[in-house]
């Protein structure tokens, strides 16, 4: 017992000494005069201080207050564009929808137009006298010989009807006929230059090739045919129309045909078939309106091209030399 008594007094100065050393260290901490005590929070229904565990319905709670001049929260829900499609865009214009009806017009009447250019290409050019004027025009120009041997030659499909029913396809053999003929009228014309009547003739604000709609054609194929007495070209047009961006989608293909018999004189244009390559509908048309609208088309008016044997020549040799430097900018 007395072992006992002595441990109990030397834990009790021990305790004491440990107490005082503590008391010494708390009131060395300075206490900030702005200091302020927060109470702590008690659940009331059993007076136990409030953990913060179960404060997530209040936090909850505190997103969804209408508190003034305060914005929503950000919807961050994921969406997939290619499922919903993209943004709705404004209304178009008064002048965006005039454009975009006629461009739907416009479509649909290119099947029908057809049999209204081909009476006017019998009436106009299907004819001995500028069949005459014709031949004419390629007797005064021998350099077109040599344009059709170095600049269409490469590029197009050829091939030469001998008499005695040999067929020449191979490039270099066309090439040795056509050098063989120095002279002749049916070499200097067998090129796209057939093609520069029927370009008038499709050419105009209610025809095939509408200007004010900028609507180009470009010769996607051809194929030249050279016998002893006729030439014959078959072409397809390639029609295409602006984008919204201003780049270009193909709308409709025309296929058509020269035949030119300087002997006679004759000559034979003909437009074969049109095939739409889009529908008439406005999803289609809708951005090309747009883009025309930019471009204040809607105001232009053009002339439709006058059939004169004169000003079809100055034609012919305009738009020769615009497929020569096209040509030359593709080969450099």
């Amino acid at each position: 017992d007395d072992f006992d008594v002595e441990s109990d007094e030397e834990e009790s100065v021990t305790f004491a000494h440990n107490k005082q050393a503590e008391d010494e260290i708390i009131s060395e901490i300075p206490v900030l005069k702005d200091q302020v005590s927060v109470p702590l929070e008690t659940d009331e229904s059993n007076n136990k201080v409030a953990d913060g565990w179960d404060d997530d319905l209040d936090l909850d709670d505190d997103l969804d207050l209408d508190i003034p001049g305060k914005s929503p929260p950000a919807d961050t829900t994921f969406k997939n564009e290619s499922l919903v499609g993209p943004p709705q865009r404004e209304a178009l214009s008064s002048t965006e929808k005039h454009i975009l009806d006629s461009l739907v017009e416009y479509i649909k009447s290119l099947p029908f137009i057809v049999a209204s250019l081909n009476a006017v290409l019998e009436a106009e050019y299907n004819t001995y006298d500028y069949a005459l004027h014709l031949c004419e025009y390629y007797e005064k120009r021998p350099q077109l010989r040599d344009y059709t041997l170095e600049m269409e030659l490469p590029r197009m499909q050829y091939r030469a009807m001998l008499g005695d029913n040999t067929v020449l396809t191979e490039k270099q053999e066309v090439a040795n006929y056509i050098a063989r003929q120095p002279n002749s009228v049916l070499v200097r014309c067998a090129n796209q230059s057939l093609l520069a009547d029927i370009l008038t003739v499709l050419t105009g604000p209610d025809l095939f090739i509408r200007p004010q709609q900028l609507a180009t054609t470009v010769a996607t194929t051809c194929a030249f045919t050279l016998c002893e007495s006729y030439v014959q070209c078959d072409c397809r047009l390639n029609l295409s129309l602006p984008g919204i961006s201003g780049d270009r989608f193909d709308v409709a293909y025309l296929d058509v045909s020269v035949v030119l018999q300087p002997g006679v004189p004759s000559v034979f244009y003909k437009l074969k078939e049109v095939i739409l390559l889009i529908d008439a509908d406005e999803s289609f048309l809708e951005g090309t309106a747009i883009f025309l609208a930019s471009m204040a088309m809607d105001d232009v008016h053009f002339s439709e091209p006058s059939a004169q044997a004169s000003n079809a020549d100055a034609f012919r040799d305009s738009f020769l030399m615009q497929l020569s430097k096209t040509q030359q900018i593709v080969q450099a």
